[in-house]
């Protein structure tokens, strides 16, 4: 309908009035409008005036629409009343209803707005004609209809059940659409399309209690899954009562289906994190504001020690070891996150480390109700972190020393080129210098016992000076040293000693297996040193140099009966000479062991070990 209409306004927003005006005369009406805000002024304009249509606002300052239905009931309003309105709840469209409006339009959506009044118009008009009894049932219709189509839920009414077993639909609302994206009149019209929509693994149990609830009358109850047209899984509740019609004809059904696909999708995430909660490994420990402990999870029983009944209700500042509590729960208020490792005491009292996260546990309101902390035990990767930089700092230091020994050694070696080269100009240069001066003796025609004593302090100075070449070759390098082994090379080199020195040396050779040549060296060079210490400073009548097998590795001893070392003494470098400090680095570079001994008058001993038997001798 269209044309002129003389519209009733309460409504206490001026704009929200024009709006309406406005909405109408985008539909095709030509309105003439007063607006009142109370009782009064309804009274008022009824009284004035002829209205065709009352369009109630739902909640106005002074005024609602359930007194101002009351009031034009109390001066015989004859037209029909619409609340539009922006606060209505499901409970307010009853209480609406009940009261004597015959239509409601929520303001935020206005589309129905000309629809129902011109459908409330034609009523009015059927009213007026004369027709009260057929024109109330449809108004009683049209009533249910917009509150049924105003519900979140689908109704339908069913029949029994068809021969081939399917639910025959007699009607259905539009809110079915929206669940399976079909429309109502195809379940009217194809009595199959439930059961082919229905889950198949919900389809048997579910089309049982279909059966149950027509052939016994029992109430229907039920949740199952559909299949929407375009794909969707939906979770449907289904509740249904079982009536008999009038003429006593047979039975049939008024239901209501809800969709819960919201509801279920929640609570299947609840039963994976609940599952969660209880298999993790980590520690989960729920405590409340003040910092009790209301909540843990097996991981936490396994990881402490303790129950469930002992760790609850409890801070968890007895699982540390020190107070934590108040600090996290400060922090997560202030950041909302704590984490760090912490040291935490378990029932039998060891000490472990765990690493802690903790986060705000809020409820559906987004306000704070406790802490969340989930606990790793880290222990043994915080042993491991420690051994490993453990390791680093000793391979450091080794890559340190063997710096330090590679340096000693090249000085060692040059000084050791610069005391042979000092020894053969001290010692044979001058002898065969002094051979050559008496040699020119002997050409300047000398007389015989002259020439004879010459001749004999010539042959002496040849055996010095041959003598002492040989003891520096066995103190470099002896050729036996690389052809028969370390035993054999000490062997030459003490049995030389003895017959140049007064000092007695002694060799007692307990080998069985021999080892590499770079071990021979360091053992031979290790040794004579020992024994040079010994011959220039030890003041000793014997020496002893012990060759042993232990472990897999030889086993070398020097020792005297001389008038002993300090401990001062023992670490420092004596003149010309390595000293104890490159010995243990030479030792160490073969990755054996040495050690020194020494007592004033007691004599000294000096003891190493070199890994490496390699095969027998």
């Amino acid at each position: 309908m269209t044309g002129a209409i003389r519209v009733l306004l309460v409504e206490d927003s001026s704009e929200d009035a024009e709006l309406l005006l406005r909405e109408l005369r985008r539909g095709g009406y030509d309105p003439e409008s007063r607006r009142v805000e109370n009782e009064g002024e309804l009274r008022a304009a009824v009284g004035a005036e002829d209205w065709d249509i009352a369009i109630c606002d739902w909640s106005l300052p002074v005024f609602s629409a359930p007194n101002a239905i009351a009031t034009l009931k109390d001066v015989a309003f004859q037209g029909p009343v619409i609340i539009v309105s922006g606060t209505m709840g499901e409970e307010h469209v009853v209480e609406a209803m009940r009261s004597g409006a015959d239509d409601y339009v929520i303001k935020g959506d206005l589309r129905r707005l000309i629809p129902a009044i011109d459908r409330e118009l034609r009523e009015a008009s059927i009213r007026a004609e004369g027709r009260r009894a057929e024109g109330r049932l449809m108004v009683s219709e049209a009533r249910l209809r917009s509150l049924v189509e105003a519900i979140p839920a689908t109704t339908y009414v069913a029949r029994n059940v068809s021969d081939d077993g399917n639910i025959v639909l007699e009607y259905v609302s539009p809110q079915i659409t929206a669940m399976s994206g079909y429309p109502p009149g195809e379940f009217v019209g194809n009595p199959s399309l439930w059961h082919d929509m229905i889950h198949p693994d919900d389809r048997d149990e579910a089309l049982e209690k279909s059966r149950r609830h027509f052939s016994g009358g029992e109430p229907l109850r039920r949740e199952f899954r559909v299949i929407a047209r375009d794909g969707r899984t939906v979770w449907l509740r289904d509740e249904a009562a079982s009536l008999s019609a009038e003429d006593g004809s047979a039975r049939f059904s008024q239901g209501l289906l809800t969709d819960i696909t919201g509801p279920k999708t929640t609570e299947a995430i609840l039963r994976r994190q609940a599952l969660i909660f209880e298999t993790v490994h980590d520690a989960v420990v729920v405590v409340d504001l003040d910092g009790v402990i209301v909540d843990l999870n097996p991981g936490a029983e396994a990881m402490f020690g303790y129950t469930d009944a002992e760790i609850r209700g409890r801070t968890p500042d007895f699982l540390s070891v020190v107070d934590v509590t108040a600090a996290v729960l400060s922090t997560v208020e202030r950041h909302g996150r704590w984490s760090g490792e912490l040291p935490f005491v378990t029932k039998d009292g060891d000490i472990r480390t765990g690493e802690l996260v903790a986060v705000p546990l809020n409820d559906e309101a987004g306000q704070s109700v406790g802490v969340v902390g989930v606990v790793r035990d880290v222990t043994e990767r915080t042993r491991a972190e420690q051994e490993l930089r453990r390791t680093l700092e000793l391979l450091r230091t080794s890559d340190h020393e063997r710096r330090l020994l590679l340096s000693r050694l090249v000085t060692a070696r040059e000084e050791e080129a610069q005391r042979i080269a000092g020894e053969l100009h001290d010692d044979p240069l001058q002898k065969l210098s002094a051979v050559a001066l008496r040699l020119g003796v002997l050409r300047m025609g000398a007389d015989e016992e002259t020439q004879t004593r010459t001749v004999a302090q010539i042959q002496q100075g040849l055996d010095d000076t041959m003598s002492r070449l040989r003891h520096m070759l066995f103190e470099l390098s002896p050729r036996s040293l690389e052809t028969g082994g370390l035993a054999k090379a000490l062997a030459e080199y003490v049995q030389h000693a003895n017959q140049e020195e007064d000092l007695r040396y002694r060799l007692e050779d307990r080998l069985e297996v021999d080892v590499s040549m770079e071990m021979r060296t360091i053992a031979y060079r290790v040794i004579l040193e020992a024994l040079s210490n010994v011959r220039k400073h030890a003041q000793a009548t014997t020496v002893t140099v012990l060759l042993a097998e232990r472990d897999d590795g030889v086993l070398c001893r020097v020792t005297d009966d001389g008038v002993g070392i300090t401990s001062e003494r023992l670490g420092a470098a004596l003149p010309g000479h390595m000293g104890t400090a490159s010995m243990r680095q030479r030792v160490a570079l073969a990755s054996g062991w040495i050690e020194f001994d020494s007592e004033l008058g007691q004599g000294t001993k000096v003891e190493f070990w070199l890994p490496g038997a390699t095969h027998p001798r």
